[in-house]
């Protein structure tokens, strides 16, 4: 799961700072990032029939 995420959020962080290389704040560039992450833990959590559940 660790590596899922790795790999989502630098998937997406390569995606960022291509499109807008002068972008220097994480707030700005940590977006997309943080979404890619999200839909990787949604994705599994729907995989594992988990969701609705704490």
């Amino acid at each position: 799961m660790a590596t899922e995420l790795k790999i989502a959020y630098s998937d997406a962080l390569k995606v960022v700072l291509k499109e807008q290389p002068g972008v220097n704040d994480p707030r700005v560039y940590n977006e997309l990032p943080k979404a890619a992450m999200a839909k990787v833990v949604e994705d599994k959590i729907i995989m594992c029939r988990s969701q609705g559940r704490l």
